[in-house]
């Protein structure tokens, strides 16, 4: 539920309430459109492409993705676990194809 700004006319969204709370200006927060949406299959490969391929960052890759930078390196790692499992030297080669880091 949006809230007013008492000294102004305007609805603000809670993420922006809790910005103006703590001094970070209005303008500067960002919404995600697919936060809280399910992943799917083709967005993860996209996601993949874009940082193996096209070398961006986590916050760019969030941006063509309409997802958070937090909720991409989530996934990676999500998908590193999920895909590698305990072998370490596996895991340790995907990561370099990600240029994640440990």
């Amino acid at each position: 539920m949006a809230g007013k700004n008492p000294s102004h006319n305007t609805m603000y969204t809670r993420s922006q309430q809790n910005a103006i709370k703590r001094a970070v200006p209005v303008a500067r927060v960002i919404q995600f459109s697919k936060d809280n949406h399910r992943w799917t299959q083709s967005e993860e490969r996209e996601m993949i492409r874009l940082r193996r391929h096209e070398n961006m960052s986590f916050h760019e890759i969030g941006m063509e993705l309409h997802r958070s930078p937090e909720a991409i390196n989530l996934r990676f790692r999500k998908l590193v676990d999920e895909h590698v499992g305990d072998d370490d030297v596996a895991r340790k080669e995907v990561l370099r194809w990600f240029n994640l880091t440990e």
